[in-house]
């Protein structure tokens, strides 16, 4: 467990929490429709076990999950982009 320390503009969460002796801080912003802490309010901290700095207040496979979010659309864009070069390629009729 953790606590938010502040939250700036943008809805940057600024957070801290105890390992052993040691206080780790980190930042994050949540994305999408995810909810925003307060200031003063008690969060999970998710973190690495080998490397506590590696840490934010969203687990890390929502994480992983979240980065592939633009993936589909790309691929989506691609093939629209890359048929209409094919199709017109092809509809064009060469002269002769």
């Amino acid at each position: 467990m953790g606590i938010v320390r502040e939250v700036a503009k943008g809805n940057r969460v600024h957070f801290e929490f105890k390992l052993g002796e040691d206080v780790f801080r980190g930042q994050e912003i949540p994305l999408y429709n995810r909810p925003v802490p307060s200031a003063g309010d008690k969060i999970t901290i998710y973190y690495d076990s080998e490397i506590p700095t590696v840490n934010g207040i969203t687990d890390f496979q929502q994480r992983s999950f979240d980065a592939l979010g633009p993936v589909p659309f790309a691929l989506l864009a691609s093939g629209v982009v890359i048929f209409v070069i094919l199709y017109r390629r092809h509809s064009v009729k060469p002269k002769g």
